[in-house]
């Protein structure tokens, strides 16, 4: 019994040990840091100028307009949405897109895109979910399917998107995943479905160590 109690307290301790270097790794990385300077503002439109397009009961992913002033979002995959997750507005209600029995294609949608092709590009991100990163693009003429794919294990967390001007390239960013991989810049080809991950851990896409604050909260 003593040598049983023995490893269990030797274990304990080395567990404890663990988590207060797990605790200090992160405190290193992404804590103490200096209040960032309050840069605010006088509001260039007073507030009478907003106008509110729509309401909803779950906190909202990323909106995408096109031209012709079609609204598109998605549900943040954070807040666990049951049920469809990305929408267009149309005539004040939130109607499935591009359909309802679409959405079983959509895991965890955080970044949307509509480029000067008129596609809407959605990004299904695999870190919050049980699969590798997806990516989709819509032709919002006829709402079909233009582009579908899905990236390695190596881009598992790619975040946000923008596409170039002609419509042949995209760039994400991937924050990285604290200490376990360094922030970068991922660049997508979309016709040849190569990929280049640039500016890996450059200060340029590095977060800084300020303490941001809103209201005079950190």
């Amino acid at each position: 019994m003593k040598t049983l109690a023995r490893i269990l307290f030797i274990g304990l301790g080395a567990l404890l040990g663990l988590i207060v270097l797990l605790l200090i790794i992160v405190r290193l990385t992404i804590g103490a840091g200096e209040d960032y300077e309050d840069l605010s503002t006088e509001a260039l439109f007073p507030e009478s100028e907003l106008e509110v397009v729509a309401t909803m009961d779950m906190p909202l992913g990323n909106p995408a307009v096109s031209a012709d002033g079609r609204i598109f979002f998605n549900l943040h995959p954070l807040a666990e949405p049951e049920g469809a997750t990305v929408f267009e507005w149309i005539d004040g209600q939130a109607i499935p897109y591009p359909d309802a029995e679409f959405q079983t294609d959509f895991r965890s949608v955080l970044g949307m895109f509509i480029d000067s092709q008129n596609r809407l590009w959605t990004l299904d991100n695999s870190s919050l979910n049980q699969g590798n990163t997806r990516l989709l693009a819509f032709d919002l003429e006829n709402n079909a399917v233009v582009h579908d794919h899905t990236f390695g294990d190596d881009f598992d967390f790619l975040n946000d998107l923008q596409v170039s001007p002609d419509g042949q390239t995209i760039y994400f960013s991937d924050p990285g995943l604290f200490f376990l991989s360094p922030p970068a810049i991922v660049i997508y080809d979309i016709e040849t479905g190569e990929t280049r991950r640039l500016l890996e851990g450059h200060d340029s896409v590095t977060a800084q160590k300020w303490n941001v604050q809103a209201d005079g909260e950190p």
